[in-house]
């Protein structure tokens, strides 16, 4: 490099950061979620009968016998390879056997490490425990504020920001507390001394490491741990281009300009974002020549624990990373690649998958109530062993297929509700009545609590809540309302991460083929009807089926089905195998409307009629006509409907009636 191109880098470089510490102007905006067929005909079909052999369920006994015998055996076993995932529905005691597979261990000298998905799921875990003595929970760095008073770290709040910004803890913590404290007086690490041979941890400890992993024998991980692999590195604008880097280096210039465009707003990935530092070809070669000069960039200097507020983020090592394989596949791969650096709202995104933390166990148990292989897999990133443990249920399931009930169908564009709320609350009430249940609950859309007094005053609780809870098992009736998914650029962005070695685009068409139901009638027929889904890809579809079908199923099993009768209404059309229905209804169905009648309007002219009825003792067309506001032609046609019903009879003329010109008015009543 010349000194006439190191000067002209210099100086554009010092252009940029004028303008990164200009006022930045207001950040663009995201690019408007596309709309997906809409106003598709949807009809359930007749079609060829499930086999059997994908309806067969062992009993409960057989399911859990199963689950602990092979959790032994892998555990056990000196030449173990992969993980076992233990696919076992809510009910059966997935968690109970681990804990009870876990003590067996300890009883024998090993150390366990348990991850659960939350800090409240150790009551759960304790609660099952045989010996609890065995059991400690690892408390993460925390201060005394809103933790019981119990104080891990006097510099939590520090150090928590410390880690997000990508430094390790114990550079934070030799520098603040010095390894004198740390040794003698740390509370965090004094758990070491106190923890047990169970040791009760969280996902993140997964990737994110544990101070016992390395003594740990085996590593258990409880319910699904998407969020603990799974990255979205935001970094503001102004952080994107760290202190210390050569300015005469060609890497530096590219950071440069990625740092400006995010500043200034711009939202953009793959082709657009390399061509707009310098093109593919170019990043790649800075890539390549690029080394840190500065010591800076990895480990910033502190003297005091609130000094993490002035440091940057050590991204540098991922972003040259991302970059240098995006611009690797940009000038191999004609076609495209599967974008993991993007521009967006001010921030530059990297989206990481987080690997298992050096020095944990080679073990590794799964359980998981809606495992999918193919995630767990790619999670993981080595092979899986599937427990099935999936029994017959004590529940009955009974579907309506008339709607989807997907989130937009209850709410509009300005996030008011619409009629089709009503409608399913005149659903569900109709259901409540005719069925006589004492103690209905509900799952749905938070927002629709929010627009329902109908279902916010019944028990209930919303999609995406925490998922293993019994807090519906005294419920008589479960009614399970709309199909929850994600917006579908969403998804992708999640598959990018969790599939993070693929760089194969996705195949994002969207289409509904029909899927059969795990139904056959009287006649030894079944029926299927159109879902749509990503089925061009199994990678994606593998990611919205972890997001949807996996959310219904969870929420119909809070019920407990597995345990005792209950009723488990489904008000989605997704067939879901793992929910095999026992009855297929519609709305028509519902209501006992006649063919081509709509039946709400149906179940409000029953209604109606029925009070005129009881309060005059016979029903008139004119009637009819009165309490449905609807034409003399189609208040004949319901009376033709009524009649022909057989729950209502036509009354001789009344010989009160006056006779005039014309004939006396029909009457009717119910039978």
């Amino acid at each position: 490099m010349t000194p006439n191109d190191a000067a002209g880098r210099v100086s554009r470089i010092d252009e940029i950061l004028d303008r990164l510490r200009a006022p930045a102007p207001s950040p663009g905006r995201m690019p408007v979620e596309p709309e997906y067929l809409r106003g598709i005909r949807r009809e359930i079909s007749v079609t060829d009968p499930p086999p059997i052999e994908s309806m067969a369920r062992p009993s409960l006994v057989s399911a859990r016998r199963t689950m602990i015998e092979r959790m032994r055996e892998y555990l056990s076993a000196d030449d173990t390879q992969g993980a076992l995932l233990v696919n076992a529905l809510p009910g059966v005691g997935k968690t109970t056997a681990a804990v009870q597979v876990v003590e067996e261990m300890a009883s024998s000298g090993q150390r366990v490490l348990y991850c659960g998905p939350r800090h409240n799921f150790y009551g759960d875990v304790l609660a099952m425990a045989e010996h609890p003595e065995l059991w400690y929970e690892w408390l993460p760095r925390q201060d005394d504020t809103g933790h019981g008073g119990v104080e891990t770290c006097q510099h939590a709040h520090w150090i928590n920001e410390w880690l997000a910004k990508g430094f390790p803890g114990i550079s934070f913590c030799k520098q603040i507390c010095g390894w004198e404290y740390l040794n003698d007086a740390c509370p965090y690490y004094a758990q070491k001394k106190k923890a047990g041979a169970c040791v009760f941890g969280q996902h993140q400890h997964a990737t994110s490491g544990h101070p016992l992993a390395a003594s740990s024998s085996a590593l258990v991980i409880d319910e699904f741990p998407l969020g603990a692999f799974c990255s979205e590195w935001h970094i503001p604008g102004r952080y994107v281009l760290p202190s210390g880097m050569d300015p005469t280096e060609a890497l530096t210039e590219c950071v440069a300009y990625l740092a400006a465009a995010a500043s200034d707003g711009y939202v953009m990935e793959g082709k657009a974002l390399l061509d707009t530092i310098g093109g593919a070809e170019c990043v790649k070669a800075a890539c390549d020549d690029f080394y840190v000069l500065s010591g800076d960039v990895q480990a910033p200097e502190l003297f005091t624990a609130a000094d993490v507020k002035r440091v940057g983020y050590n991204h540098l090592p991922s972003l040259i990373a991302l970059l240098y394989r995006e611009a690797s596949a940009s000038i191999e791969r004609e076609d495209a690649y599967v974008h993991r650096l993007l521009i967006a709202d001010g921030d530059l995104v990297l989206i990481q998958k987080r690997e298992l933390s050096d020095g944990m166990p080679d073990k590794v148990v799964c359980l998981d109530a809606t495992a999918n292989t193919r995630l767990y897999e790619a999670l993981l990133g080595r092979e899986v062993e599937v427990v099935d443990a999936q029994p017959v249920s004590q529940g009955t399931v009974l579907q309506l297929y008339d709607r989807a009930n997907g989130k937009s169908t209850f709410t509009d564009k300005t996030g008011e509700a619409t009629p089709k709320v009503n409608q399913t609350e005149q659903v569900v009430q109709h259901i409540i009545d005719a069925e006589k249940y004492k103690q209905p609950a509900v799952i749905s859309y938070q927002n629709m609590f929010e627009h329902s007094e109908v279902f916010a005053q019944m028990d209930h609780t919303h999609y995406y809540a925490a998922r293993g809870t019994n807090a519906f098992q005294d419920a008589d009736a479960l009614f399970v309302i709309g199909t929850p998914q994600p917006p579908l650029p969403s998804i992708e962005r999640q598959a990018r991460a969790i599939f993070f070695d693929r760089m194969e685009p996705f195949r994002t068409t969207w289409s509904s083929p029909e899927r059969r139901y795990q139904y056959v009638d009287e006649q030894g027929m079944g029926r299927a009807y159109p879902c749509s889904g990503f089925w061009g890809d199994e990678d994606l579809n593998a990611v919205l089926w972890s997001l949807r079908e996996a959310e219904i199923i969870q929420a119909a099993h809070r019920a407990r089905p597995l345990l005792h009768p209950v009723d488990i209404w489904l008000l989605t059309n997704i067939p879901l195998d793992e929910l095999p229905p026992d009855r297929l209804l519609s709305f028509a169905d519902i209501f006992s409307a006649p063919e081509r009648v709509n039946p709400f309007k149906w179940d409000e002219v029953l209604t109606a009629v029925a009070e005129i009825d009881e309060r005059q003792g016979y029903v008139t067309i004119k009637d009819i006509m009165a309490c449905t506001s609807v034409s003399k032609d189609t208040a004949y046609a319901y009376w033709k409907m009524l009649l022909a019903s057989g729950k209502w009879e036509k009354l001789p003329p009344s010989i009160t009636q006056k006779r005039g010109r014309g004939r006396p008015a029909a009457r009717m009543s119910h039978v």
